[in-house]
C-alpha cells in the first residue's frame, strides 16, 4: 500500500469523527459503522471499521476505509494517512486519550433516550397547558413588617 504502517482502526475512527462522520448503531459489536457525506443519490456514505485491530481481516478493512476516504476527500492516500498518523517526530509528544467508538455510541444512545424523554415531557406539558385555564396574575404584595 505505502511506506507507512496502517494506523489503528480507533485512530481512523477518531479522524473520521473529527471530519464530519458520525457513528451509526450496528447490531454487530465487532464492527463500527460511520456515516459521512451524501452520495450521488442523497444517502449518507457508510464505511465499516473493525472494532478491534485483533480481528483476522482488520488490516484489510482499515486499508479499504483509508482508500475510500482518500477517494471521497479527493486527496492522495498519503495525505489522509499523514493527517491520521503524525510523523514519527511528533509521536513523542503527549497524546490524547485513546478514542473509544463503542463508548461514543453508548453515550449517543443515552443522549438520544434523554432527548426523547424531554420531548415527551414537553409535549405533555404543552397539552396540559392548552387544556387548563390560564391562572390570573396578581401583583405580589410584600408582607407588612411589624415595627416594635
Amino acid at each position: 500500500m505505502n511506506h507507512r504502517p496502517l494506523p489503528p482502526s480507533q485512530a481512523v475512527a477518531a479522524y473520521m469523527c473529527q471530519n464530519g462522520w458520525h457513528p451509526t448503531p450496528h447490531p454487530n459489536p465487532r464492527l463500527h459503522v460511520l456515516s459521512g457525506p451524501l452520495d450521488d443519490f442523497g444517502k449518507p456514505v457508510s464505511l465499516v471499521l473493525p472494532a478491534s485491530d485483533d480481528l483476522a481481516d482488520a488490516s484489510l478493512r482499515v486499508d479499504e476505509v483509508l482508500r475510500s476516504l482518500a477517494t471521497i476527500e479527493e486527496r492522495p492516500l498519503e495525505a489522509v494517512l499523514a493527517d491520521i498518523q503524525p510523523p514519527a517526530s511528533t509521536l513523542s509528544q503527549p497524546q490524547a486519550q485513546p478514542f473509544n467508538l463503542g463508548d461514543v455510541l453508548h453515550r449517543l444512545e443515552h443522549l438520544e433516550a434523554i432527548a426523547q424523554q424531554l420531548l415527551a415531557d414537553n409535549q405533555e406539558l404543552l397539552a396540559q397547558r392548552s387544556q387548563s385555564p390560564k391562572p390570573s396574575r396578581r401583583k405580589g404584595r410584600s408582607p407588612k413588617s411589624s415595627a416594635s
